[in-house]
């Protein structure tokens, strides 16, 4: 099969995936992101709430910001078990299109929040696709803004140095703005990474200038030659990982982690988790590090999915199957993890995946007349909210 014939293949069945999902996930809140902090403590976001657990997504705490009546939710940020930061759109009450952005800070787990504008000189909200946040610690935060429908399209990102109260347009540079949106992660005010999925990129100076970084498949990776680039992890300021999916015209698709002990200036193969999903171009297989363990989607199919661990030695070690395609993981230990399941839902295991266990948060009345309006014409799809303070309405 063709790259491009692969490609389309991948991102047919994800629409399907995101149409059943309507269908499948209404007994609970369709999960788009998660973060499992420590073993017990972790939140969840659909495109509207979010929700809080400390133990173990047995019972949810809706943590939602009030003042979001009109709005969908762009990203999530938790830097530890009290402070966290969620960005959303607000919308013009009369044409329903996008107008402006706020940030809700808070410092107690969601309890309280402190809503500000972000301000964006010179940016037409209209064009804005996504975002993507990160945090260094409680004052120095990015967040990376999107143009038009693809990874491709062009992005601009914007810093602050009070925990979100101001925001400063970065200059980010040409290598950046074709590069498009995409996460991002930082290891000081300086040093920080960006990826769209088809390129990497590393920032020296605060993200005012990027500079593409282009990693070649190792021999092992047969005919998987074209690289989906994730976000590298780093344990200090020199050790790290980076995990790259390799494919090829007519080659299963290979992931290969990289390793780094000087910051990210060279890259070595650590290990190879082969013979994995079919994937688009751009497209890395969802992976994640627990206590040096490598765990990632291994199926051969988005269909027929399960959890493959690599152990430094590069003993791989497959679940059993567990069904529908894998959108994210997060995991605390190798034997305890989360991960969303092809239909929005929110899985826990203590085994490897032995067992799984649904904990997607229940859907609220708010969110179910939101879903509804598509089933059952005449629900408010906006749902209600409180009436945002001065400077913040939709």
């Amino acid at each position: 099969m063709s790259l491009p014939r692969r490609a389309f293949v991948s991102s047919l069945f994800l629409i399907l995936l995101s149409f059943g999902g309507a269908v499948l996930a209404q007994s609970g809140s369709p999960v788009e992101s998660m973060k499992l902090l420590t073993a017990n403590t972790g939140w969840a976001a659909t495109k509207h709430e979010i929700f809080w657990t400390t133990d173990d997504g047995n019972h949810w705490k809706d943590i939602t910001p009030p003042y979001v009546p009109r709005t969908e939710i762009l990203s999530v940020f938790f830097l530890n078990e009290s402070d966290g930061w969620v960005v959303w759109n607000r919308r013009d009450k009369t044409s329903n299109e996008v107008s402006a952005f706020s940030l809700a800070s808070t410092h107690n787990a969601g309890t309280d929040w402190e809503v500000n504008a972000v301000r964006i000189s010179d940016v037409d909200p209209h064009i804005v696709g996504g975002a993507r946040m990160f945090f260094l610690d409680t004052r120095h935060g990015w967040i990376n803004f999107g143009s038009g429908g693809s990874a491709m399209s062009g992005g601009f990102i914007i810093a602050t140095a009070d925990g979100g109260k101001t925001w400063n347009h970065t200059r980010g540079g040409s290598e950046f703005e074709a590069g498009g949106r995409g996460p991002v992660v930082f290891t000081s005010s300086k040093e920080g990474w960006f990826s769209n999925g088809i390129e990497l990129f590393v920032t020296h100076d605060g993200a005012n200038t990027w500079h593409r970084v282009s990693l070649k498949a190792p021999p092992e990776a047969g005919g998987a030659v074209y690289a989906g680039y994730d976000l590298p992890s780093f344990s200090d300021a020199r050790h790290g990982y980076l995990p790259v999916t390799f494919l090829g015209a007519d080659a299963p698709s290979v992931l290969v982690l990289f390793r780094t002990d000087d910051s990210g200036k060279t890259w070595k193969l650590d290990r190879i988790v082969p013979d994995l999903q079919d994937t688009g171009q751009g497209q890395p297989i969802p992976s994640t590090m627990a206590d040096g363990v490598l765990i990632t989607i291994g199926g051969a199919t988005a269909a027929h999915s399960s959890l493959a661990q690599v152990n430094g030695d590069g003993k791989i070690v497959r679940s059993k199957e567990i069904g529908s395609g894998l959108s994210a993981l997060s995991f605390s230990s190798p034997l305890h993890g989360w991960v969303i399941s092809g239909i929005s839902q929110l899985l826990r295991t203590a085994d490897r995946a032995a067992t799984l266990t649904d904990i997607t948060p229940p859907m609220t009345e708010k969110e179910r007349k939101r879903f509804g309006r598509y089933a059952a014409p005449g629900f408010d799809s906006l749902g209600e909210g409180a009436a945002p303070p001065p400077g913040l309405g939709g």
